[in-house]
């Protein structure tokens, strides 16, 4: 149990251009599981769920508060879909977006 962050930042740590969503379960066997086939993102060994909608403004998404330091981290909730944007429209992709999420202690689901 406890805090943990996560930070997304961009592919090649610049300015570039780039959307994601974020996502996250406490039990694996409650991951998110897309049923429109243009939701899959497939490559080249597996197949990997994408966020519902387009682009960055998924279906059911929260946009992301852009947080750039581990400090100012966006707490998240489980089973939420959070979505951002580098570059243009949004922040630099260099310092990233910082996310926490909380793990609570065994039997406090």
């Amino acid at each position: 149990n406890g805090d943990y962050y996560a930070q997304i930042a961009s592919f090649d740590g610049d300015q570039a251009l780039g959307e994601y969503a974020l996502y996250v379960t406490a039990n694996a066997a409650e991951l998110w599981t897309p049923e429109n086939p243009e939701d899959w993102f497939t490559g080249v060994y597996k197949s990997h769920p994408i966020a519902p909608g387009r682009v960055a403004s998924p279906i059911g998404g929260e946009l992301s508060l852009h947080a750039q330091t581990r400090a100012d981290a966006q707490s998240v909730d489980y089973e939420k879909i959070y979505y951002a944007r580098f570059g243009q429209g949004g922040t630099g992709g260099a310092a990233g977006h910082w996310y926490k999420f909380t793990v609570p202690a065994l039997g406090n689901n």
